[in-house]
């Protein structure tokens, strides 16, 4: 029901936005004191977050990935806040409900026309604040890293590489992408 050239497009607008806003948290926890909001927390992307930037992570690491995790040091000390933004989108939105809607079908509506119900749409939003609520509002790898072996925002290696959260092919400077669009005559009604 969305077309890969319109996610595409949601995906590189969400991630260029968090990274913002990711950004200016990283700038307010260095000059004022933050308050911690009381939210529900969505402990697998933390506990999965904090273990990938974790001292010990770097430390348990062998040889080989050991040595990924090197060859990506130039491109999170460039892009540290799009590298975790790109992970973020990928764990509280990409790899849940809008996945049902991304690979079902939408044929003969156009874009005045809702695609998904109620329904879908609750449980995509429900899904995707409680897990980016949680995240923005415990995970700081700038934090975590006071005195550790692998300083910020090398620490966000493990997180790049990961296969479950790692967005390598993602663009890391791109924030916005090109979509065509049919115009309302091009589209045919549903078939009934």
């Amino acid at each position: 029901m969305i077309s890969g050239s319109k996610m595409k497009r949601i995906n590189l607008e969400f991630s260029a936005n968090l990274a913002r806003l990711i950004r200016m948290l990283h700038l307010a926890h260095h000059h004022f004191a933050v308050s911690r909001l009381r939210l529900r927390q969505c402990t697998e992307i933390l506990d999965a977050f904090r273990g990938l930037t974790s001292p010990d992570f770097w430390n348990l690491a062998g040889p080989d990935l050991r040595a990924r995790m090197e060859r990506t040091r130039p491109i999170l000390v460039q892009h540290p806040y799009r590298v975790l933004a790109n992970s973020m989108v990928i764990s509280a939105y990409r790899n849940g409900p809008v996945e049902n809607l991304h690979r079902g079908r939408s044929t003969g509506y156009t874009l005045i026309h809702r695609r998904a119900t109620d329904r879908q749409s609750r449980e995509l939003m429900l899904f995707t604040s409680e897990q980016l609520a949680s995240a923005l509002s415990s995970l700081r790898p700038w934090k975590l890293c006071v005195d550790p072996p692998i300083p910020w925002p090398e620490n966000l290696a493990g997180i790049y590489i990961s296969p479950c959260f790692g967005a390598r092919t993602w663009s890391l400077t791109e924030s916005c992408s090109r979509i065509d669009l049919k115009s309302p005559a091009d589209y045919r009604p549903a078939d009934s």
